[in-house]
């Protein structure tokens, strides 16, 4: 307003000086005034009218940039919308996606507080705008009061023209000379007057034109701070659009991210912070590791001291294979315990309830217990280790006829076995048949007669030993009348399906015709070698050394709870290490080396002592080892010839079903012939015909 009025009294004055000037040429003070007048208001039109288009054409900028910057907003008030929904779908992930959704979230209102100081800023511009309006319509109304003025002063100066011009023309003739001289005076007075008007003009001028250079000056630097201004919300709105743009692009990453995560359950390792606990880098060294040797990403879920061991807790990929990422590490114990600057690492476990990775390490090397702690905890002692194994084979006492003893080549399979016919063979009216089909190996330490000393001959002793049973079942004379104890080395991998098979129908069934049988094999994997865990719950289950490892990895299969699974873990790992400390403080050889079992019957189990090798040859005592087939082979006969004797005084000749030799039948009814008659087995379920002595089969 000031600026304007400023310009319009510059525009006055010289248009005032202008008309002066035009005036005082033609000596008429009257058209001098008319002059001034014309040009004041003249001058200060086209100031106004200058003004007016320029504070227009502001106003019309700034209208458009409004309309841009409101066009702006709508657009990041969408963006800022979308952003919001996005965050509301981040919200419903897992709990491990919390911390970041909360990040984004805080970035999403950082974003909405600039955009806010935008539209903020655009709102002063708009009320800027509105001001500069008001102002306008102000300004318009001064120029028509001002113009509304202007006329009736010049109206008056008509009106005095005139008067004077009347005046003049009535005084001329008497007062002519005096006139003249009056005029010549007042010309002379005016002129005077005129020149110091000239002079206060030129003085004005000069205010009004530093004014105006200082108004013009102000008005440049506004317009280029207008510039500048307008620059750097252009600046900053593409900076804002950008940087939304940018987050827009992140949260899809991150989005992509937590997909993934929710899918694989992790993509990148995780550190863990344990402050100054000194345990948080031993963690992320074995983090480190994984993801260096394996690609495949950790994350640390804590870790808890127990006595001597420092437990980790590992979470991995879904994708990956628990169980091969836990061989992984067990594989490289001794390099990880170098690594992680450990006395050793006690155990790797992958628990299939938790779907983690336990990792148990010890820092110090460990003071073993002693002997008298050890078997508190639960060991039994070796002196007693026959009487556990009889027991647990005895049905009699809830045990199973049927033992598989497991343990990898070199675990000591042939140290227990020796010792358990050692001591069977002190047991009275018992039979010990041994079948090794490796007989002459490096590691045959038997020292005993055997049934079967290849592949082929311990086939056909486990069908004898399969006959024994049919026939003691179905009340036949069989080729013993002692207690049978089959003890069959390599029974996995040198006996064909055929034998596991019969093995499976018999384990249990054995207990009613005086048998037991030992199962030997070198891998408790049950599945690999053609074994079902149903099956194997048929048996008194014997794992020695590593295979106990084996055995505790399949916790389900054998139907354990976790917290007998933990039980059983902590337990094995103090006897092992007793055992080895053992070893290691006496010098052991392999023969006398101290050994752990875990024989587990049903829901019990018990850790045993395995006693050191059996010295010398196995001989018989008041149990006998069979030496051959051939063996006691007359009193068989003798046997059969006494029965045969019997059914001819009986008249009742000798039936057995012809596809499995059982004796265990029921008549079904008659056939044409009436000297024949139709049978159906009670263990094989077929049926068959049999006239008088002689069986014809028929399916």
């Amino acid at each position: 307003m000031v600026t304007k009025r400023i310009s319009l009294v510059t525009a006055t004055g010289l248009g005032l000086i202008g008309g002066l000037l035009l005036g005082t040429a033609n000596k008429n003070l009257a058209y001098t005034i008319g002059f001034s007048a014309g040009g004041a208001l003249f001058g200060g039109g086209l100031v106004a009218f200058i003004y007016d288009t320029r504070l227009n054409k502001v106003r019309n900028e700034l209208e458009d940039y409004l309309s841009e910057l409101e066009k702006e907003n709508s657009q990041l008030q969408a963006l800022l919308k979308a952003a919001e929904n996005l965050k509301k779908d981040i919200e419903t992930a897992k709990i491990t996606a919390i911390q970041n959704a909360n990040e984004l979230s805080k970035e999403l209102n950082r974003v909405k507080d600039l955009l806010q100081r935008e539209i903020n800023q655009g709102k002063a511009l708009s009320d800027e705008n509105k001001r500069l309006l008001i102002r306008i319509n102000e300004l318009q109304s001064e120029c028509a009061e001002l113009s509304k003025l202007c006329q009736e002063k010049d109206a008056t100066l008509i009106d005095y023209e005139k008067q004077f011009d009347d005046q003049l023309a009535q005084e001329f003739e008497n007062k002519k000379q005096e006139l003249i001289k009056q005029e010549v005076a007042k010309e002379f007075e005016l002129t005077q007057q005129a020149f110091n008007a000239i002079d206060e003009m030129k003085a004005l001028m000069e205010e009004f034109y530093e004014a105006h250079q200082t108004q013009r000056e102000y008005f440049l630097k506004t317009h280029d701070r207008y510039l500048e201004y307008k620059e750097s919300l252009k600046a900053k709105n593409q900076q804002a659009y950008d940087e939304l743009a940018e987050l827009k692009d992140g949260l899809e990453l991150r989005v992509r991210m937590l997909q993934q995560t929710i899918d694989e359950g992790l993509i990148s390792p995780q550190h863990v912070n344990y402050g100054l606990n000194p345990i948080g880098n031993k963690a992320n060294a074995l983090i480190d590791w994984i993801w260096n040797n394996h690609q495949i990403p950790l994350k640390g879920l804590g870790f808890s001291e127990a006595e001597e061991l420092t437990i980790l807790g590992f979470e991995f990929p879904r994708s990956v294979d628990g169980q091969e990422l836990a061989q992984k590490i067990i594989e490289a114990k001794q390099h990880l315990a170098t690594l992680l600057w450990v006395h050793e690492i006690a155990s790797v476990i992958y628990d299939k309830v938790t779907e983690r990775l336990i990792v148990k390490y010890r820092q110090d090397k460990p003071k073993p217990l002693n002997d008298d702690e050890i078997y508190k905890l639960g060991l039994i002692r070796a002196s007693q280790f026959g009487d556990r194994i009889f027991l647990h084979t005895d049905h009699k006492s809830k045990g199973k006829p049927t033992l598989r003893i497991m343990s990898a080549t070199g675990g000591g399979k042939g140290i227990a076995t020796k010792n358990i016919v050692a001591y069977f063979l002190t047991l009275d009216n018992w039979e010990i048949w041994v079948s090794d089909p490796l007989h002459g190996s490096e590691e045959d330490y038997w020292h005993c007669p055997k049934v079967a000393t290849s592949p082929g001959e311990s086939s056909k002793a486990y069908s004898e030993f399969v006959k024994v049973h049919k026939d003691r079942q179905a009340k036949r004379p069989a080729m013993t009348d002692k207690f049978v104890l089959g003890i069959f080395d390599e029974f996995d991998k040198q006996h064909d399906d055929d034998d596991k098979k019969s093995a499976t129908e018999i384990m249990t069934a054995i207990r009613h015709t005086k048998q037991r049988q030992i199962l030997i094999g070198q891998s408790g994997e049950v599945g690999e070698n053609r074994w079902t865990w149903d099956a194997m719950k048929n048996c008194s289950l014997l794992f020695i050394e590593d295979a106990i490892a084996t055995a505790i990895k399949h916790d389900k299969d054998l139907g354990w709870s976790l917290t007998k699974k933990r039980e059983i873990q902590r337990k094995y790992e103090k006897f092992a290490e007793w055992a080895a400390a053992k070893n290691e403080s006496q010098n052991l050889s392999s023969e006398n080396a101290y050994r752990i079992g875990l024989i587990i019957v049903g829901d019990r189990y018990e850790f045993l002592e395995i006693p050191s090798a059996h010295k010398g040859i196995l001989r018989n005592g008041a149990g006998i080892i069979r030496e051959s087939f051939t063996q006691n082979l007359e009193a068989s006969n003798r046997n059969l010839e006494v029965v045969q004797q019997a059914s001819i005084v009986n008249s009742s000749p000798e039936i057995e079903c012809p596809h499995c030799h059982s004796g265990d039948f029921t008549r079904n009814k008659s056939v044409k012939n009436p000297l024949m008659y139709r049978y159906k087995c009670k263990s094989c379920h077929k049926t068959f015909i049999a006239p008088n002595n002689k069986i014809t089969s028929s399916n």
